[in-house]
């Protein structure tokens, strides 16, 4: 019996809502910024959005984010498996880290060439 099966369903408005309101700010951050910064931004979403698939397989009880992420997993997603979870982990977070990189390249690498 897994975490999420033994325990009740709990509200987890406040957590929800503190969700949205770190994704909304990413979300912001990406439009308010230039190109190179944005890159950094927008990986950084991905790897949030990422995490935050994997912490709803474990923790599918606490707050009505991760309660959707999971009903996405089960219903939407094919093959139907709270498994999948681990591949809507895994993929945001490669292209959030490709995403990081190319902007780190983009910002670092000219600056280091200019410099020698």
């Amino acid at each position: 019996m897994t975490d999420s099966q033994s325990s009740p369903k709990q509200d987890g408005r406040t957590l929800g809502y503190a969700i949205i309101a770190i994704f909304l700010l990413i979300q912001l951050a990406i439009i308010a910024t230039e190109e190179p910064v944005r890159y950094l931004f927008n990986g950084l979403g991905m790897i949030y959005v990422g995490g935050l698939f994997l912490i709803s397989y474990f923790h599918e009880h606490r707050s009505f984010v991760f309660r959707a992420l999971m009903t996405f997993c089960t219903r939407i997603a094919w093959p139907r498996s709270r498994k999948m979870a681990f591949f809507f982990f895994a993929l945001p977070t490669i292209l959030g880290t490709i995403s990081i990189i190319a902007g780190m390249t983009v910002i670092v690498l000219p600056a280091l060439t200019t410099a020698a």
